[in-house]
């Protein structure tokens, strides 16, 4: 079989080309310590446990389309107690945020569009945009400067006519550090203020407009548009729910 141009050119994940040297690593009686994966320290509830084993239904079913009502409403609920309001029908349910991504980026690239990550990032987002055809422009981080990057002097000379969106992960991953309030409005202030001075498709996560001089501020949290909010607040980034909200 004669893979795509576009799959061809997604290089191989680093974490997948890594674990065989863990595995052998492993075998041969090495310690290892496992830097490369997200792995939640957090105990999983009881809830969780006592719902699977108390399953009776004769047949395990698909799902509704749009997710279960019981899991549409806590997740408009848990966003909401971060003062951001949803409707239901604004939430689209994913199995993850990888699939979350990748159906964002598939909805709002075309060939030779730009995005702009932190860097260092997530390798997998390197595959979720080049297989649309668009393309990572990084922005620097360094730890000496504690991987800031929510700043103008940053970001604005890197947005240019293909700049499509901003990523913005936070807490970052890999780096896991948290961007304050006044940081975030740096990112929101940037892409905004260079309206004027070049232009993009706005991604209002229903149906694209031409023309609109707006760069949207994409959050990998609540995967809205972000650009059109006139004053960013502590609400914009909660927490991760699993979902993503449109």
């Amino acid at each position: 079989m004669k893979f795509s141009s576009k799959c061809e050119a997604c290089s191989l994940s680093p974490i997948r080309k890594f674990h065989p040297y863990v595995v052998a690593a492993e075998a041969a009686g090495r310690r290892v310590l496992h830097l490369n994966i997200g792995q939640p320290d957090v105990e999983t509830p009881q809830a969780f446990f006592d719902a699977v084993r108390g399953f009776q239904d004769s047949v395990l079913a698909y799902a509704p389309a749009g997710g279960v009502d019981v899991y549409l409403e806590a997740v408009r609920d848990y966003y909401k107690s971060f003062g951001v309001s949803l409707a239901l029908e604004e939430i689209l349910a994913t199995y993850g945020g990888s699939e979350a991504l990748q159906l964002t980026a598939a909805c709002i690239l075309d060939d030779g569009d730009e995005v702009l990550i932190p860097e260092p990032f997530y390798p997998n987002y390197d595959t979720f945009i080049g297989v649309t055809g668009g393309k990572i422009v990084p922005i620097p981080t360094t730890a000496e400067e504690g991987y800031r990057f929510a700043r103008r002097e940053k970001i604005e000379p890197l947005i240019n006519q293909r700049t499509k969106a901003i990523m913005i992960t936070n807490p970052g991953n890999p780096p896991a550090r948290s961007s304050p309030t006044r940081s975030s409005a740096s990112c929101w202030t940037s892409a905004r203020s260079t309206a004027s001075s070049w232009s993009a498709t706005r991604f209002t996560g229903r149906s694209s407009t031409p023309g609109k001089s707006s760069a949207p501020c994409w959050s990998t949290r609540t995967g809205r548009n972000t650009s059109s909010s006139p004053t960013p607040s502590p609400s914009a980034s909660p927490p991760a729910a699993r979902g993503w909200a449109r």
